[in-house]
């Protein structure tokens, strides 16, 4: 499957306006007007976890809905009201995050033509899932990717900060979770091959 449509995701966010200050608003309508043709609906919410210019992007694949079916919602502080101050970074940053949010949710549309939803599991039967680490593994190569050091970094990864990895170690806790690691370490592996 490769890195999964990442980037014709990529090349659609480069061609937006994310320069200068712009309203969250407006950086919701940019993203819907780029992503609509990957069934996505994007959302604007605050949060108080987020500081300053800070966001965060986070997905739902809802496969009950047939017309864009994926729902992205972008996260902003209300610390500078609602204007986003775009530098360099922060694009190039903004870009990554939404494509790796969209790429994790397009893969569990493509698991759900196969599969029925799990539900009711618990955060560790939930990341266990054979679905859930497929989709994981894919965000952690895009992150080792992010680094150029990834098939290094990869050998020794709990000693790097690598955001979708550290969800699963700080889920399992102290729990063995040897096989669920292993199992996402080796899918990690295969996203990386292609």
């Amino acid at each position: 499957m490769g890195m999964y449509l990442e980037r014709k995701i990529v090349t659609a966010l480069e061609k937006t306006a994310f320069s200068g200050e712009m309203d969250h608003g407006q950086i919701v309508e940019e993203c819907r007007r780029v992503l609509k043709r990957f069934g996505v609906r994007v959302e604007l919410s605050y949060s108080d976890k987020l500081n300053g210019y800070e966001f965060a992007v986070s997905g739902y694949y809802d496969s009950s809905r047939v017309r864009l079916p994926i729902l992205l919602r972008l996260h902003f502080s209300l610390d500078h009201g609602s204007v986003f101050k775009w530098t360099q970074a922060r694009r190039k940053d903004f870009v990554f995050k939404v494509s790796q949010v969209l790429q994790h949710e397009l893969i569990h549309k493509h698991q759900a033509q196969y599969r029925d939803e799990l539900l009711g599991y618990k955060d560790e039967d939930y990341l266990a899932n054979k679905d859930e680490i497929g989709a994981y593994a894919h965000d952690i190569m895009l992150e080792l990717k992010q680094n150029n050091n990834g098939w290094n970094m990869l050998r020794h990864i709990s000693q790097y900060n690598i955001p979708s990895y550290k969800i699963y170690s700080h889920s399992f806790g102290q729990q063995d979770w040897h096989k669920v690691k292993n199992r996402l370490l080796k899918q990690v592996f295969k996203w990386m091959e292609n």
